[in-house]
């Protein structure tokens, strides 16, 4: 499904350079902000799909059907995404635990039993 939602977040991206507004107006124009904040909208959309694709986890909001777990032995760190000559690159960067650690296993999502 993820993989799915980036292919239509694509096009959606294309499609999106192309948009209009009816009011030519620049003062207090609604929809010409809108009209702005979509191509921001959808960055940040795709940037948020893909890192879910990386993960192999269910954590917090995210739920994943194919791994319905949550797997704070293998995935307690950050995916951090870059833009380099004009592309997203993720990396994955270890978190730095000052207070509390979290368990150092495997667990069914939403439990750290």
């Amino acid at each position: 499904m993820l993989k799915e939602a980036i292919r239509e977040i694509t096009q959606l991206r294309g499609r999106a350079t192309t948009l209009c507004c009816s009011s030519k107006d620049r003062i207090y124009n609604r929809e010409w902000m809108e009209a702005l904040q979509i191509e921001n909208m959808l960055l940040c959309l795709e940037i948020t799909a893909r890192a879910a694709l990386m993960r192999t986890e269910s954590r917090a909001a995210h739920f994943r059907e194919d791994y319905p777990q949550t797997d704070y032995k293998h995935w307690t760190k950050n995916i951090v995404v870059k833009k380099v000559a004009g592309k997203m690159m993720f990396q994955i960067e270890p978190v730095v635990i000052t207070v509390l650690p979290p368990p150092d296993k495997i667990v069914d999502y939403g439990g750290v039993d």
